[in-house]
Parts: structure tokens; C-alpha cells; sequence
């Protein structure tokens, strides 16, 4: 009895070894086939549009939520229009600096391995 457990123990491993063998020559060949066919995709620089439409949404959106966080607080506490006002002017301020850090990112360009941002 000892001895069929451990023919069929041995056998069981055959089959697993045989079947791990042949999945991993699968594995090595959808590899190979995924890496030939798939070309690394060229990024190229956002277009003058794509800049000045990513800016203009980043100024309306910032000054929206300063309005609207404003109207809500004037709504909760009764102190229309100040709160309103305040928060807007703050959403327009945010506009600005989103802006600001854009346009900063936009003209750092590393030259010689200088760094921009040292010192």
C-alpha cells in the first residue's frame, strides 16, 4: 500500500512538472509575441491648443469651486453675499497660481544637467 501512494505521489509530480514546463513555453512565447507587436507608443508635446485649453479649464474650474464653496457657507450662515465673495475671490486667486505653477513647469526645461530648482 505504501509503495502505490508513492508511485502515485511520483506520477502526480511527473504530470505537475510536465504541465508547469509547458505553460511556462506558453508564457515565454505570448512574451516574446506581445513584445514584438506592441511598438512603445511616441509621445509627442502638447499642442499650443491643448496648453491654452488645459489653462483656461484649470482657471474656470478653480474659480467655480471658490464660488460655489462660498454660496453654500453664505446659504448655512446667512451672510450673503460676503462669504460668497470671499471664497470667489480666493477660487480666482487659486486660478492664478494653478497658472502660474502651469506656465513654470511648461518653461523649465533641464539644460546641461543644470537643475532649475537648486540653490
Amino acid at each position: 500500500m505504501l509503495g502505490t501512494l508513492e508511485s502515485d505521489a511520483a506520477q502526480a509530480l511527473s504530470e505537475a512538472e510536465q504541465t508547469l514546463a509547458a505553460l511556462q513555453a506558453n508564457a515565454d512565447k505570448s512574451e516574446s509575441a506581445r513584445s514584438k507587436s506592441a511598438p512603445i507608443p511616441q509621445t509627442r508635446p502638447p499642442s499650443g491648443i491643448a496648453i491654452g485649453m488645459r489653462l483656461g479649464v484649470e482657471m474656470v474650474s478653480a474659480t467655480v469651486v471658490g464660488g460655489v464653496i462660498g454660496y453654500v457657507l453664505d446659504y448655512w450662515f446667512g451672510t450673503k453675499p460676503w462669504l460668497f465673495l470671499l471664497w470667489f475671490l480666493l477660487g480666482v486667486i487659486a486660478g492664478f497660481r494653478n497658472l502660474v505653477r502651469a506656465a513654470d513647469r511648461m518653461s523649465d526645461k533641464p539644460s546641461d544637467g543644470d537643475d532649475a530648482n537648486a540653490g
